[in-house]
This record gives structure tokens, C-alpha cells and sequence, in this order.
């Protein structure tokens, strides 16, 4: 009986070693709850902080945009007010030291994309001969001095002649420094209004424009602003 009774769980202890009480059960199950809330708190910062990161990267990303939107918007207008044209250097207004750059045709021309480019010789050659007959001038002396001047090109401009270190470099198809375009167009258009029809206003990087001040200067005896001129008769005519 003493060895039935020492086995009978009824007669162990509740307080003996390797036994689980009630009381030892809730401790581990407040703790295992406790660290559960520590991480879901913890997870929750992190996803906040996250959060807050990417929008500051937002932020940045669009305040970068902003900048270099206006920085665009700077260059453009930059661009749009420069000196109308494009090209050699023979428009000078004596025809001087600029002109005698300008003699040399397009080959001392760089290009910039500052005007609008014809569709092709074609239309070029159209609208010079139209220019010439606005004012009665020689469209192949015209045409001639287009050719020398900048090869044609409606975005040339001349950087090294002494028009570009007076800070006025000859631009366009025909050459022109700014000043000199500015004082011939205004007559030139008085002459005859009806051949700046759909031209706008005036904006001596206009290709067409350029053609219809130089024929009618031509016209007009003032041919020699253009170092080529007498070249140009010459070859039109030979």
C-alpha cells in the first residue's frame, strides 16, 4: 500500500521540482504578449518612418523638377532674346572689318539652332526670288550672296570676326549684326508692306526676313554692307 500510495499523483506535491504551475503560466504568457506588442509597436515606427521617407524623397524629387523646369524656362528666354540670327559676319554697318569676314562665305559659320530652318533649297529659292521682285533687285546676286554668306544655312553665325569681338556677331542667311537689321528693316517693310505679309513681327533670325532687307538694300544701292556683293555680281553674271 505505501508503495501504491507514493505513486499516486494524488499524493504529490503541487511545489515539487519539474511541475508547472498555474501561476507560472500566466507569467510566461503576459511576457510572450508583451514582446508581441513591443514588436507590433516597433513594426509600426519603421513602417511610419517609411512612410516619412518616401514622401521627403517625394518632395525632393518634386522640387527638383520645379528647378530645372525653371532652369529650362531661363535657357529658353535666354535663347529667344539673343541677337536675331545666325551666320558669317558681312552685314557689318560699314561693311568693314566684319564684311571682310564675312567674304569668306560660310565656311568661318557655325551653326545654332536659334531660327526656324527652311523646308529646303527649294523654298529658298522661291522666297529669294520673291524677295528680289518685291524691290526690284537681281535674285541671282541675291542668291549669290546667300551662298557665300552662309551656304545657305538660316542658323549660321560667325563667332571670330571683329563684329563678334564688338559683341554684335553676324547671324542668319544673309549675315546680318543686329543693328544694321534693325535700321534697313523698318524701311524695308515701309517699302512694301504687302511682301511681310504673314511674317510677323519683325525678328532679324527670320531667314525670310534677312532675304527681303538684303534685296531691298540692294536695290537701294547699299549692296557693299555685304563684303560678298561685287563676288556675287561677279558669279551671278559671268
Amino acid at each position: 500500500m505505501d508503495a501504491i500510495s507514493a505513486l499516486s499523483p494524488l499524493t504529490q506535491s503541487p511545489g515539487l521540482p519539474g511541475s508547472t504551475s498555474l501561476g507560472n503560466l500566466g507569467l510566461a504568457s503576459a511576457r510572450a504578449l508583451g514582446t508581441a506588442s513591443l514588436l507590433s509597436a516597433n513594426y509600426e515606427m519603421m513602417a511610419m518612418q517609411s512612410s516619412m521617407l518616401q514622401l521627403l524623397a517625394q518632395l525632393m524629387v518634386g522640387q527638383s523638377n520645379q528647378q530645372l523646369a525653371q532652369l529650362a524656362k531661363g535657357l529658353a528666354s535666354a535663347g529667344g532674346s539673343s541677337p536675331a540670327g545666325s551666320s558669317g559676319g558681312s552685314t557689318g554697318s560699314s561693311g568693314s572689318s566684319g564684311a571682310t569676314g564675312a567674304s569668306t562665305g560660310s565656311s568661318g559659320a557655325s551653326s545654332t539652332s536659334a531660327s526656324a530652318q527652311p523646308k529646303d533649297q527649294g523654298e529658298i529659292d522661291s522666297f529669294i526670288q520673291s524677295a528680289a521682285s518685291a524691290y526690284g533687285a537681281d535674285p541671282k546676286v541675291l542668291k549669290e550672296i546667300a551662298r557665300r554668306e552662309s551656304n545657305f544655312k538660316a542658323d549660321a553665325v560667325n563667332n571670330w570676326d571683329s563684329n563678334a569681338k564688338k559683341g554684335t556677331p553676324s547671324k542668319g542667311m544673309f549675315q546680318f549684326i543686329e543693328p544694321t537689321f534693325k535700321s534697313m528693316a523698318p524701311k524695308a517693310k515701309a517699302a512694301n508692306p504687302k511682301a511681310w505679309e504673314g511674317l510677323g513681327e519683325l525678328n532679324w533670325m527670320d531667314w525670310r526676313q534677312q532675304a527681303l532687307v538684303c534685296a531691298w538694300a540692294i536695290a537701294n544701292g547699299q549692296g557693299s554692307h555685304w563684303a560678298t556683293y561685287n563676288a556675287a555680281r561677279s558669279t551671278a553674271h559671268a
